[in-house]
């Protein structure tokens, strides 16, 4: 099915019909066909304003944000060369998926000396971490009265 919608992306007249196909890439929960989705932005085969799509898709879609993370973390320069400008300074958005303690700092971290360089990049650093702060706080909140109610069944 992945090969289908790819083989239909590079066919496809129309900029909403690949957006739409991109994003059904990134949809996919094997980790080999995530990756594939991914190492679609960094060719020159597609605008990458149409292949970022799988991207964000991917990274705020079920279990695979930890695989966005890494092959962003891995392909930052290369990523932030094909965008254009003025998208680059959302790239700290990428890691808003998560809601943890260890995973915010990893972003924190990693961003800390880039996010100046990015437009509009510190600001969004500051909405994805206090985005992340309220998820973390909400977990902690929830979770011991959610896992209560759980226990019963």
């Amino acid at each position: 099915l992945f090969e289908r919608f790819l083989s239909a992306a590079r066919t496809a007249k129309l900029r909403r019909d690949r957006i739409r196909l991109f994003n059904a890439m990134g949809e996919f929960r094997d980790p080999a066909l995530v990756r594939k989705a991914l190492d679609l932005y960094l060719t020159d085969e597609f605008d990458p304003r149409e292949a970022d799509t799988a991207v964000y898709t991917a990274a705020h879609a079920g279990n695979r944000p930890e695989i966005v993370w890494e092959f962003f973390k891995q392909h930052y320069e290369a990523m932030l060369a094909k965008a254009p400008r003025e998208i680059v300074g959302t790239a700290p958005s990428i890691g808003g998926g998560f809601c943890d303690p260890a995973h915010r700092k990893d972003l924190a971290d990693f961003f800390q000396g880039r996010v100046e360089k990015l437009p509009g990049g510190p600001r969004t650093l500051a909405q994805t971490l206090e985005s992340m702060d309220l998820c973390i706080a909400l977990r902690e909140a929830q979770e011991p009265s959610v896992r209560e109610f759980l226990s019963s069944y």
